[in-house]
């Protein structure tokens, strides 16, 4: 069977779907699409990264007093609810709100 890779999450007002172009062994970007409520479905190419790769420079740089590192405190803290509602859901077989 061949290797897919995807990340779906779905709210009550919108949906997105993201998808390697390729192989996750060969990276060459992703294919998001989106389908807010009553909107039409958007499909957007993204390019290839290497977020974890390209965090060890942006971290160096922030703690040098540099740049300021990319993603925010807040945003850091949102993912971390973000995820524990995923597991709390997935427990409880309900929804959770954020």
């Amino acid at each position: 069977m061949p290797f897919v890779a995807r990340f779906a999450a779905f709210r009550s007002q919108k949906w997105v779907d993201v998808r390697d172009r390729v192989h996750v062994e060969a990276p060459d970007g992703w294919i998001a699409t989106e389908g807010p409520k009553a909107e039409p479905i958007s499909v957007t190419d993204v390019t290839s990264a290497e977020p974890v790769r390209d965090n060890l420079p942006a971290f160096a740089r922030a703690v040098r007093g540099r740049a300021s590192y990319p993603i925010a405190g807040a945003q850091m803290v949102d993912t971390i609810a973000f995820l524990e509602a995923v597991v709390t859901g997935a427990r409880s077989e309900e929804p959770v709100r954020l």
